[in-house]
């Protein structure tokens, strides 16, 4: 069998992708949380559900930057 050699750079910006995706989503439980008048211990409460709502939108990310780069790679052959 082969190993599998993650770079250290790709590893880090997949990991500062996912930091993001989790702030988004904790902003996403704040702003519920403020415009609903429910108790801050949710901010606790729903740490599970925030995690996979980061996850969700990382995986997005993840097929919009692959989609991207696949319609670049696409372009860069049509001007050949």
């Amino acid at each position: 069998m082969k190993d599998i050699i993650i770079k250290n750079t790709l590893l880090k910006k997949e990991i500062i992708i996912w930091i993001v995706s989790l702030v988004i989503a904790m902003a996403i439980n704040i702003y519920a949380i403020l415009k609903y008048n429910a108790s801050w211990t949710e901010l606790l409460t729903q740490i599970p559900v925030m995690i996979l709502i980061s996850v969700l939108i990382y995986f997005v990310t993840l097929i919009a930057r692959g989609i991207t780069k696949t319609v670049g790679k696409i372009l860069t052959l049509f001007k050949k």
